[in-house]
Protein backbone atom coordinates (compact mmCIF):
# COMPACT_ATOMS: atom_id res chain seq x y z
CA UNK A 1 0.00 0.00 0.00
CA UNK A 2 1.19 3.50 -0.79
CA UNK A 3 -1.32 6.02 0.44
CA UNK A 4 -0.31 9.61 -0.12
CA UNK A 5 -1.01 13.17 0.90
CA UNK A 6 -2.14 15.97 -1.36
CA UNK A 7 -1.57 19.49 -0.09
CA UNK A 8 -4.11 22.22 -0.75
CA UNK A 9 -2.36 25.61 -1.15
CA UNK A 10 -2.52 27.63 2.06
CA UNK A 11 -4.01 30.61 0.26
CA UNK A 12 -7.18 28.60 -0.39
CA UNK A 13 -9.93 29.39 2.10
CA UNK A 14 -11.53 26.86 4.48
CA UNK A 15 -14.67 26.96 2.31
CA UNK A 16 -12.63 25.56 -0.61
CA UNK A 17 -11.51 22.61 1.53
CA UNK A 18 -15.01 22.12 2.97
CA UNK A 19 -16.38 21.92 -0.57
CA UNK A 20 -13.91 19.15 -1.46
CA UNK A 21 -14.67 17.25 1.73
CA UNK A 22 -18.43 17.46 1.08
CA UNK A 23 -18.17 15.55 -2.21
CA UNK A 24 -18.61 11.79 -2.35
CA UNK A 25 -17.65 9.35 -5.12
CA UNK A 26 -15.68 12.06 -6.92
CA UNK A 27 -12.08 12.77 -7.98
CA UNK A 28 -8.97 14.80 -7.19
CA UNK A 29 -7.02 16.12 -10.21
CA UNK A 30 -3.23 15.80 -10.34
CA UNK A 31 -0.50 16.95 -12.72
CA UNK A 32 1.29 13.58 -12.58
CA UNK A 33 0.63 9.90 -12.06
CA UNK A 34 1.10 8.73 -8.45
CA UNK A 35 2.93 5.56 -9.50
CA UNK A 36 3.21 3.95 -6.06
CA UNK A 37 -0.48 4.31 -5.15
CA UNK A 38 -3.18 1.86 -6.15
CA UNK A 39 -6.89 1.28 -5.56
CA UNK A 40 -7.56 0.54 -1.91
CA UNK A 41 -4.97 3.05 -0.70
CA UNK A 42 -6.01 6.40 0.76
CA UNK A 43 -5.54 9.94 -0.40
CA UNK A 44 -5.12 12.39 2.50
CA UNK A 45 -5.80 16.10 2.09
CA UNK A 46 -3.56 18.52 3.94
CA UNK A 47 -4.47 22.15 4.45
CA UNK A 48 -2.44 24.65 6.48
CA UNK A 49 -0.29 22.03 8.16
CA UNK A 50 -2.96 19.57 9.24
CA UNK A 51 -4.78 16.60 7.74
CA UNK A 52 -8.29 17.67 6.78
CA UNK A 53 -9.58 14.26 5.65
CA UNK A 54 -8.94 11.02 3.82
CA UNK A 55 -10.77 9.04 1.14
CA UNK A 56 -10.29 5.53 -0.24
CA UNK A 57 -8.91 5.45 -3.78
CA UNK A 58 -11.07 3.53 -6.25
CA UNK A 59 -8.98 4.19 -9.37
CA UNK A 60 -6.21 6.33 -10.83
CA UNK A 61 -6.82 7.35 -14.42
CA UNK A 62 -5.11 9.39 -17.07
CA UNK A 63 -7.29 12.30 -18.17
CA UNK A 64 -9.03 11.60 -21.45
CA UNK A 65 -10.62 14.87 -22.44
CA UNK A 66 -12.35 13.29 -25.43
CA UNK A 67 -14.07 10.76 -23.18
CA UNK A 68 -15.21 13.30 -20.56
CA UNK A 69 -18.82 13.27 -19.55
CA UNK A 70 -20.66 16.54 -19.04
CA UNK A 71 -20.40 16.36 -15.22
CA UNK A 72 -16.65 15.75 -15.26
CA UNK A 73 -14.92 18.99 -16.05
CA UNK A 74 -11.25 18.63 -15.20
CA UNK A 75 -8.97 21.64 -14.77
CA UNK A 76 -6.85 22.34 -17.87
CA UNK A 77 -3.66 21.47 -15.97
CA UNK A 78 -4.90 18.02 -14.85
CA UNK A 79 -3.20 15.04 -16.46
CA UNK A 80 -4.41 12.37 -13.98
CA UNK A 81 -7.38 11.97 -11.67
CA UNK A 82 -7.59 10.00 -8.46
CA UNK A 83 -11.13 8.73 -8.07
CA UNK A 84 -12.36 7.92 -4.60
CA UNK A 85 -15.26 5.91 -3.27
CA UNK A 86 -17.63 7.13 -0.61
CA UNK A 87 -17.25 10.20 1.53
CA UNK A 88 -14.20 11.81 3.06
CA UNK A 89 -13.38 10.67 6.57
CA UNK A 90 -12.43 13.37 9.06
CA UNK A 91 -9.55 12.72 11.46
CA UNK A 92 -10.60 11.88 15.03
CA UNK A 93 -8.12 14.43 16.38
CA UNK A 94 -5.74 17.09 15.13
CA UNK A 95 -2.99 15.52 13.01
CA UNK A 96 -0.32 18.04 12.18
CA UNK A 97 1.91 17.42 9.20
CA UNK A 98 5.06 19.28 8.31
CA UNK A 99 4.32 21.57 5.41
CA UNK A 100 5.15 20.64 1.86
CA UNK A 101 3.88 21.25 -1.64
CA UNK A 102 2.17 18.72 -3.84
CA UNK A 103 2.16 15.03 -2.99
CA UNK A 104 4.11 12.88 -0.53
CA UNK A 105 3.71 9.20 0.24
CA UNK A 106 2.84 8.36 3.84
CA UNK A 107 5.74 5.99 4.33
CA UNK A 108 8.26 8.70 3.41
CA UNK A 109 6.66 10.99 6.00
CA UNK A 110 6.57 8.40 8.78
CA UNK A 111 2.76 8.41 8.70
CA UNK A 112 2.11 4.85 7.49
CA UNK A 113 0.25 4.02 10.70
CA UNK A 114 -2.63 6.33 9.68
CA UNK A 115 -3.97 3.79 7.17
CA UNK A 116 -4.59 1.32 10.01
CA UNK A 117 -6.44 3.77 12.22
CA UNK A 118 -10.22 3.83 12.35
CA UNK A 119 -11.60 7.31 11.80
Amino acid sequence: MSSFTRTIPKDKQESFVTNILSQADHFIPLTFQPRQAEPGDYIYLIHRGKIAGRAKISSIEEVNRKGQTEGEIYPNWAKWVVRYTGSWERPPSLIQVKGHQGVRYLKTQGLGHLDKEIW
